[in-house]
């Protein structure tokens, strides 16, 4: 399972909120996935600590260890491909924090879209720099998204396009109008090993469900948040890192892929152990072999919630008490 890589709080730097990492914060060495090929083969993605290198990776089936290749990946050979979904509650910061994190080296691609009630492509996966950076600012939109059938959009243009690894980045503030689209969100990007990499742009500090979609995503999460535009005049209102706007794709371009060449059981558990560059002793995880379910093109928009529905999902995020229905509803907390 992947964990989380880098964990960040906001401080205040020439009056702007920047991420910066936690003091003694542990990055998760190792992250791995397999599934079976085309040829019913299996393939498994090993993704380790941004910035180390893989020397060796062994695969056992039980104590059995597996005949297996390691290839490293590298962005000039392979090709890493990023969905950026930006909600319209502060979408110009994150628009600007996008432009400045693409980086058309190798074979990377990007694509750009923002989302309210659905996704609004602005740009599709494989768009040069040009087109990313011709997207004009929109106006910010108050009333709550439909992040996880926005999100669950986002992940069948992934899904769609051909890419060795595969990540969606969410700008959000932390709110999702309701919740119909969230098991098929999180199971999609699971089935087809997409990584999904939060960036929370205002709304409550790491509210829950952001810590649950990173939980059950077993992505990443940052947070950003506001400066002071009365005491610090000039100031952005919100700002990603330099840091994290020139490593976020260390995230995705590291470890490699490992072939295995020995014939597998259909349901068998794998444990892949790799040893890191600077490491003093070996880590390993035990993993599924998936098999990706199909994902149908143009999902139809969830009904619009009732009063009443917002208000249940309200109590439930907030983990307040409901007795009784209607108007004779109390909360207690």
């Amino acid at each position: 399972m992947l964990g989380n890589f880098v964990r960040c709080f906001a401080r205040f730097v020439a009056g702007v909120a920047v991420l910066v990492p936690f003091a003694g914060a542990e990055a998760a060495k190792l992250n791995a996935s397999c599934k079976r090929d085309q040829a019913a083969a299996v393939v498994c993605e090993v993704l380790s600590e941004p910035g180390k290198v893989i020397n060796q990776v062994t695969v056992l089936n039980g104590t059995q260890t597996l005949k297996s290749e390691f290839e490293n990946f590298s962005a000039t050979s392979k090709t890493p491909a990023w969905y950026f979904l930006i909600q319209q509650s502060n979408p110009n910061d994150a628009l600007a924090a996008v432009q400045q994190m693409i980086k058309h080296e190798g074979k990377r691609k990007y694509g750009v879209g923002f989302f309210l009630d659905k996704l609004d492509e602005k740009a599709s996966l494989g768009s040069n720099d040009a087109e990313i950076r011709r997207i004009t600012p929109v106006d910010a939109k108050t009333e709550w998204p439909e992040l996880y059938y926005a999100a669950y959009q986002a992940i069948t243009k992934l899904v769609e396009t051909t890419a060795d690894r595969k990540s969606l980045v969410i700008f959000t503030n932390g709110t999702a109008k309701s919740s119909s689209y969230k098991e098929k969100f999180v199971q999609a990007a699971k089935d087809n090993n997409i990584l999904v990499h939060v960036i929370q742009m205002g709304g409550d500090k790491q509210p829950a469900l952001l810590n649950e979609l990173r939980d059950d995503t077993n992505g990443l999460l940052d947070v950003a948040e506001a400066c002071n535009k009365k005491t610090e005049p000039g100031c952005r209102t919100y700002m990603v890192s330099s840091t994290l706007v020139s490593n976020f794709r260390s995230y995705l371009e590291n470890g490699g892929t490992v072939r295995i060449k020995s014939v597998v059981s259909e349901n068998a558990e794998l444990t892949i152990r790799i040893n890191n560059s600077g490491a003093t002793s070996p880590v390993e995880e035990r993993v599924k072999i998936t098999t990706p379910a199909p994902i149908p093109p143009n999902p139809p928009k969830p009904d619009d919630l009732t009063m009443w529905d917002m208000w249940m999902d309200y109590a439930k995020d907030k983990k307040v008490l409901v007795y009784g229905t209607g108007a004779a509803t109390i909360a207690a907390l």
